[in-house]
């Protein structure tokens, strides 16, 4: 299965080909240049890049939060697009088991974080199922970023740009954490891609974004 995966929940966002689980292709930029400007010229190099037409492509997958308002905005409605012209099936995929997905490896539990602005991170907490695969032990949250590390029962290992951005407050609450670089994380619509196939085998299809707090615009309504 020839998969299109879109990642703009974050400032790095990223875009993905994938061959049932083999990646092809994968294009990230944490630049100023917005998601608007930049997607979907990074979506055209990538099917020039591995020779394919759009119309190779059978799934497309779009994380679909928590993250960036606007960025989720831009991305799931680039998706849609996409799909309604191309007749593709969709789905949807979580941003934070997306940023975990890359270390699904890991010997413990991995804590996501992304970063929501107003110095709080959204977070969950997944434990690596020995298979690949991430099993999920808290719910998604909005919060500060100290706080949260300080309330997980066990050392984690945490990951994302939020944990990057806090990356001295989650260790001043907790002195063991291990902050994963940015660097040597895999792009996330790679993850996206991976995760949205599995979804899709699954039955699980459609794309209605996930944002786990209102919008500025919300509350000041």
């Amino acid at each position: 299965m020839r998969i299109l995966a879109l990642d703009t929940s974050s400032r790095a966002g990223s875009a993905a080909l994938l061959d049932d689980d083999r990646l092809i292709a994968a294009h990230q930029l944490d630049v100023s240049a917005t998601h608007s400007e930049r997607l979907l010229p990074a979506v055209d190099r990538l099917l020039a890049d591995a020779g394919w037409t759009i119309g190779d492509i059978e799934l497309l997958a779009c994380a679909k939060g928590p993250g960036s308002f606007t960025g989720l905005r831009i991305g799931i409605a680039s998706a849609k697009g996409i799909a309604v012209a191309a007749e593709l099936p969709l789905v949807g995929v979580n941003s934070l088991e997306a940023t975990a997905q890359a270390l699904a490896f890991a010997a413990g539990p991995i804590c996501p974080m992304i970063d929501a602005r107003k110095r709080q991170v959204y977070a969950a907490l997944f434990q690596p199922n020995g298979a690949g695969g991430l099993q999920r032990l808290r719910d998604d949250v909005s919060t500060p970023a100290g706080p949260w590390a300080a309330g997980l029962g066990e050392p984690c290992l945490f990951v994302g740009d939020g944990a990057e951005l806090y990356r001295e407050e989650i260790r001043a609450a907790r002195p063991d954490a291990i902050v994963a670089p940015m660097a040597l994380c895999c792009p996330r619509a790679a993850s996206v891609g991976w995760l949205g196939r599995r979804a899709f085998l699954a039955g699980e299809k459609g794309l209605v974004a996930h944002y786990v707090r209102p919008s500025d615009a919300e509350l000041n309504l």
